[in-house]
């Protein structure tokens, strides 16, 4: 990860060379995590049955990989904790030997849950890969009565935006979680004033939302296969145990100082702390860096925080023809276009018109309470594997993702879209403005 600057497409690219070396079709990984199959290599048996050995010790690998994270996750909460508190006392005396600790154990931090994070992808893309092919994916997924993390969190704030729980029975469960949470620049719900719940949370009613109904059919089927679903639901696990530690490291500098640290960079932060600059003096960051520390601080990403659309899958040439996405949840839903550029608090507020389809570049779990107001979701970019697909799935609500570029949706078109055969068709264009 270090040495691939924390770039996920070259990441990829390093795992596509394996897949081509072992025999297996790259289709099987670009599918999974939305990447565009620039190899196009197919299954080759010959080159596969000479790698069976590489196979087994892999699968040996697989087999512990959740024991292997949650073990990890209990060893990084006792190491960390210890050394914050091993900090309580630098932060006295030393401020700049303290800031410069914590930015190494973030660093750590964040290297260490991506290889994680990629350890359990690894592990689940087969046998859900496996599922989608026959068709079993999306039914068993909404019919495991256990939920993800991630899904937990959508139903809590569901249920906070219904009144069913009050704030601080939401916030003792997923006050760490918030928009782009993976930058620790972001703030947390924790932080939240009262302006902000009420954007956030908008106008509350008191009822319960109409919850679609399991269809018992496949309980037992859900049974059978639930250890390779749980495989997904240990990387949610992960994601959110992990953000109550982004949490810590992000409350720690808050303690230290009413400087908003995330607008400068680590070494203007270090002098800071050593007492070499005053905040006045502190350089300003240039306008088009990224916003708030995310990967690229740490991972040397100098790309910006996202790339740029027109370099993902969807959108090469040879994709152009391609008419369908992939469907994550199947459902008809016909609606109205929201097109929305960023999860933010600022821009929460679905247009006056009803039903809505939610319609985004790509989605992450900080997507959550747009996903409480939408009768279905739309995504350029994605996978069968990502974070949102996992809870738009368990969750219920029609979705696709890939949509090919070339199909360009805008604010107020009224469309209808299949999740599950991945067609969107636009009925009508908006008319005027004010739509």
């Amino acid at each position: 990860i270090r040495e691939a600057a924390g770039m996920p497409w070259i990441n990829l690219s390093a795992l596509l060379d394996v897949m081509v070396h072992w025999g297996l079709p790259t289709q099987l990984v670009c599918r999974s995590v939305g990447a565009e199959d620039f190899y196009q290599v197919g299954l080759r048996p010959y080159r596969m049955m000479a790698k069976a050995p590489v196979f087994f010790r892999a699968l040996h690998q697989q087999s512990n990989a959740k024991r292997r994270v949650e073990n990890w996750v209990g060893n990084v909460r006792g190491r960390f904790g210890w050394r914050r508190q091993h900090r309580e006392l630098l932060w006295d005396n030393k401020k700049g030997a303290a800031f410069k600790e914590w930015l190494v154990d973030f660093e750590n931090l964040y290297v260490e849950l991506v290889s994680n994070m990629q350890v359990l992808t690894g592990a689940m893309s087969g046998p859900l890969a496996l599922l989608d092919k026959l068709g079993l994916l999306a039914k068993l997924s909404a019919a495991m009565e256990a939920k993800s993390a991630s899904t937990d969190y959508l139903q809590a704030f569901q249920q906070l935006r219904y009144s069913m729980i009050d704030r601080q029975d939401f916030l003792d469960a997923f006050g760490h979680r918030g928009f782009y949470e993976s930058d620790i620049g972001q703030k947390r719900f924790f932080e939240y004033s009262e302006a902000d719940w009420q954007q956030l949370l908008g106008r509350q009613a008191i009822a319960e939302p109409e919850l679609p109904r399991r269809k018992k059919a496949n309980t037992q089927w859900a049974k059978l296969l639930a250890p390779a679903l749980r495989l997904a639901h240990s990387r949610e696990w992960l994601r959110n145990e992990t953000m109550k530690l982004f949490w810590d490291f992000r409350k720690e500098l808050l303690d230290q100082t009413a400087l908003p640290f995330w607008e400068y960079r680590p070494e203007a932060l270090l002098a800071y702390f050593k007492g070499k600059q005053a905040e006045d003096t502190l350089p300003k960051p240039a306008s088009n860096a990224s916003s708030g520390w995310d990967m690229d601080t740490f991972l040397c990403n100098h790309h910006g925080r996202r790339l740029p659309l027109n370099l993902l899958a969807n959108v090469s040439e040879q994709r152009t023809q391609q008419s369908t996405g992939i469907g994550i949840y199947p459902g008809k839903v016909e609606g109205y276009v929201w097109r929305v550029q960023s999860a933010t608090l600022d821009s929460l507020q679905p247009p006056n018109l009803t039903p809505v389809i939610l319609v985004a570049d790509a989605l992450d779990p900080g997507w959550v309470p747009y996903f409480s107001r939408v009768e279905g979701v739309i995504s350029y970019v994605g996978g069968l594997l990502s974070h949102a697909s996992i809870i738009l799935r368990e969750s219920h609500i029609p979705a696709i993702t890939q949509l090919p570029g070339h199909i360009e949706l805008n604010d107020g078109d009224w469309i209808e879209m299949d999740g599950q055969t991945g067609e969107v068709t636009v009925l009508s264009e908006r008319e005027s403005e004010e739509v």
